[in-house]
């Protein structure tokens, strides 16, 4: 029996073939790419967990169900985006040493086409966001400390960083 949320079905197999495993050879530089963009990701992610402490960041108690509040009548029917009040737009979602994140960033934020937008309806995934564009400027601050941008092969690398950056992004909405 296998459950839905139209109701049981009853599957019946009628035949197995095994899976014909590619020749270790053929798939090597698969694995060896795989392994190393995951390498990447968890050495990103540790070096942004880093950064973000170092800057005592955090997400404020309850932005997750502000923003969600907010964007609620965004998602239903035609509806479009409220417009907010100056007291909404500099209500804080988070913090760090030297900086904070708005409902007005946030809803700059996800006016531009290339910030991945939260799903609207799960509060975890727009803390995740709301804690991600925190992390993006702690990041950008720290470049700016270290003054990364006044260097031609830094500003290259970061500008086609940024470009697969974008592309990921793109990827990752559309599957």
């Amino acid at each position: 029996p296998y459950d839905t949320p139209q109701g049981f079905f009853l599957l019946a197999i009628d035949h197995r073939e095994p899976a014909e495993r590619p020749a270790y050879e053929l798939v090597q530089s698969q694995f060896a790419e795989i392994v190393r963009q995951r390498k990447i990701r968890q050495h990103m992610s540790t070096a942004m967990v880093g950064l973000r402490d170092a800057y005592n960041g955090r997400v404020e108690p309850g932005a997750a169900a502000r923003m969600f509040q907010l964007m609620t009548p965004a998602r239903i029917g035609d509806a479009i985006v409220p417009e907010l009040s100056a007291d909404d737009r500099a209500e804080v979602l988070a913090r760090w040493d030297g900086g904070r994140f708005t409902v007005g960033d946030a809803f700059d934020d996800l006016a531009q086409p290339d910030v991945p937008k939260p799903p609207a309806a799960m509060s975890p995934a727009i803390e995740q966001w709301v804690e991600s564009r925190m992390i993006t400027r702690i990041a950008r601050e720290e470049a700016k400390r270290r003054r990364l941008g006044e260097e031609p092969a830094v500003a290259r690398r970061i500008r086609g960083e940024y470009e697969r950056y974008l592309l990921e992004s793109e990827f990752q909405t559309s599957i």
